[in-house]
């Protein structure tokens, strides 16, 4: 049976990344060591990771009628990612980021929508008339809220594996869980979906606030917990990204647990999108659960081990040869 295919519906970004030796405070003017424009994006870096770990990848989403524009769909297209079912926008700009990285490699981002914010919801159910039974459908949420919610309602639909990262945090997402297989979450998305549970418990959202800020010595452990009683209440598939602590399936019976893989950190930037893009990889070429999870947590760790966005994700071959 040939692989099924992965589409990845989300932003594209013209990145301009900043290296500095510490973030700025407020008020504060610093002076950058160096500076590189590149490849970003939730979306595209996602597509890019799916890619590089040997899936057949189709990109849905918007640039502006700019240069950067053209420029960001010939480099999709360099990684060998169809983008038919990328918009082009009168009068918008591409998309942009500003990237700030400190000498710890950890960032900050701040996101100009442009093109991303444009996107038609008709425009992107006429590009999911593609999708094919089995297939992925990927989706983050730096694009509107309701492109997403068409994008996971035409996915599950067609019998594709609705899977949606809640990034940028956004508790709206409880609401298309009837449309999704599989939710992703880091330590503060977590929280917030929590926190907006009608039906979770006082001491169980409490718990989860304390932990996702490590304010708990146990917080691991506590985040897990309450994941699990999310998941049993909404009735889906969670994967949980806990940074150097691994990561959790729970919904696939037995909750699958995954080590972090420990790499010294030049840049997180593209972290959780190398992870999610490799999962999804793995899962269109029917690997089991358990497999896609320790292949994408090798991946992001190579990738935190490198500079960038895109640019940090490593090929399946470089995975496969981490010690």
């Amino acid at each position: 049976m040939a692989p099924h295919t992965v589409h990845v519906v989300g932003s594209v970004n013209d990145d301009l990344r900043l290296t500095v030796v510490k973030h700025a405070v407020p008020g504060e003017t610093i002076t950058a060591t160096s500076a590189r424009r590149e490849l970003g994006g939730k979306g595209a870096n996602q597509a890019v990771a799916a890619r590089r770990a040997g899936a057949i990848v189709r990109f849905v989403g918007a640039v502006g009628s700019d240069p950067a524009g053209d420029e960001l769909v010939a480099a999709l297209e360099a990684e060998g990612i169809d983008t038919s079912g990328v918009a082009r926008i009168e009068h918008e700009l591409t998309g942009r980021a500003i990237v700030s990285v400190d000498a710890s490699g950890e960032n900050l981002i701040t996101v100009v929508p442009g093109a991303n914010g444009a996107i038609e919801v008709d425009a992107v159910r006429a590009s999911l008339a593609a999708v094919q039974q089995g297939d992925i459908v990927v989706l983050q949420l730096e694009v509107p809220f309701e492109v997403n919610a068409a994008a996971a309602r035409a996915g599950h639909e067609r019998g594709a594996l609705v899977v949606l990262n809640s990034a940028p945090s956004d508790p709206r997402v409880l609401s298309l869980v009837d449309d999704l297989d599989l939710l992703v979450v880091n330590r503060s998305e977590l929280a917030d979906l929590i926190a907006a549970d009608a039906d979770a418990d006082t001491a169980t959202a409490d718990a989860t606030a304390a932990a996702a800020d490590g304010q708990a010595g146990t917080a691991a452990d506590d985040l897990r917990v309450a994941a699990t009683k999310l998941a049993d209440r909404l009735g889906v598939r969670l994967l949980c990204t806990f940074g150097g602590d691994g990561s959790v399936l729970i919904g696939e019976g037995t909750p699958i647990e995954q080590e972090a893989h420990r790499i010294e950190a030049v840049d997180t930037t593209a972290a959780g999108d190398t992870f999610i893009g490799y999962v999804v990889a793995s899962l269109a070429d029917d690997e089991l659960w358990v497999d896609a999870l320790e292949t994408a947590s090798r991946a992001a760790a190579v990738a935190v081990g490198r500079e960038g966005a895109a640019r940090s994700v490593p090929t399946r071959a470089e995975v496969d040869a981490l010690d």
